[in-house]
C-alpha cells in the first residue's frame, strides 16, 4: 500500500510540476507536494525494516507546511507574526486526535507514531520553508 501511495503522490507531483502553467505553481504548493512525495518514499524504505505511521506523516506534514508557509510567504507580504495561529493550533489538535486514535486502536506503538510525526513534519517543513522542489 505504501508503494502505491508513494507512486501516486509522485505522479501527482510530476504532473503538477510539468503540466501546470507557471502562474499556478506556488512555491508552498510545490514544496508541499514534493515534501510529501519524499516523506512517503522514505517511509517506503523505512517500512521494509520498521513500521512507521503514514497517518502521522501525512497530518504532521500538513502542520509543517502551514507553519513554514506562515514563516516564509506570509511574512514576505509584510504581515507580522504567525497569521494562521488559530488554524495551526486547530490542526495540531486534529493531528493529536488522529495519532491518539492510532494508538488507541493499537495500530501503532508510540515510537512508530512519534517517528512518523517527526519524519512528516521536518521533511515537509524543510521543503516548504527553503523552497526545495524539482
Amino acid at each position: 500500500f505504501i508503494a502505491q501511495c508513494a507512486l501516486a503522490f509522485g505522479l501527482v507531483y510530476f504532473y503538477v510540476a510539468y503540466q501546470f502553467p507557471v502562474e499556478y505553481k506556488h512555491p508552498a504548493l510545490m514544496g508541499f507536494l514534493f515534501g510529501n512525495f519524499i516523506a512517503l518514499f522514505i517511509a517506503l524504505i523505512i517500512n521494509l525494516y520498521y513500521k512507521i505511521s503514514l497517518h502521522a506523516i501525512g497530518i504532521f506534514g500538513l502542520v509543517g507546511m502551514l507553519i513554514a508557509y506562515s514563516q516564509t510567504q506570509l511574512n514576505a507580504m509584510n504581515q507580522d507574526g504567525i497569521t494562521n495561529l488559530f488554524l495551526i493550533v486547530y490542526l495540531i489538535i486534529v493531528a493529536s486526535l488522529v495519532n491518539s486514535a492510532r494508538l488507541y486502536l493499537k495500530s501503532h506503538t508510540l515510537s512508530e507514531v512519534l517517528s512518523g510525526m517527526v519524519l512528516g513534519f521536518f521533511i515537509v517543513y524543510s521543503t516548504v520553508k527553503f523552497g526545495l522542489y524539482i
